[in-house]
């Protein structure tokens, strides 16, 4: 398993190489967009029998952009995909909310811990901005230092 900073780093690539390639060229809309990146709090674990720690985090990026219901098909043709490459086992598409425009793609690793997310909002009635967003949450894992 991959310590704690090693994850976060494969991770923030991770979604920024989803980021950029999402719409393989498909969706004009995501082409050029600006992503807004960021990382949230490092959470620590109560100490184990030898004293250590382990960490986690997540951490997002998000763009506000106007899409439609066959971009989000796109889109989840994409994560499904890559879920797959990273070696993410459990991967679900929630259906409940999709006929108001709100589609969601979860993925995780239960070895890990890790998991990974795909919002989609389009346009529509609600007060909440037309977005995608991408959402990481890396498992509890020992600091590099711990592990030599």
């Amino acid at each position: 398993m991959l310590g704690f900073e090693t994850a976060c780093t494969h991770w923030e690539t991770i979604l920024t190489d989803f980021a950029k390639n999402l719409s393989g060229g498909k969706i004009a809309a995501l082409e050029n967009t600006e992503w807004e990146f960021s990382k949230q709090k490092i959470g620590v674990c109560e100490p184990e029998e030898d004293g250590k720690k382990k960490r986690c985090r997540a951490m997002d990026c998000r763009t506000e952009v106007y899409l439609e219901n066959k971009d989000a098909e796109i889109i989840w043709n994409s994560f499904e995909r890559f879920s797959i490459e990273c070696g993410l086992g459990e991967i679900e598409r929630l259906k409940n909310n999709e006929e108001i425009g709100r589609y969601q793609f979860d993925a995780k690793c239960n070895d890990t811990g890790d998991e990974f997310s795909v919002s989609v909002i389009l346009p529509g009635e609600w007060n909440v901005a037309p977005a995608v967003s991408l959402w990481a949450w890396i498992g509890a894992r020992y600091r590099n230092i711990d592990l030599q």
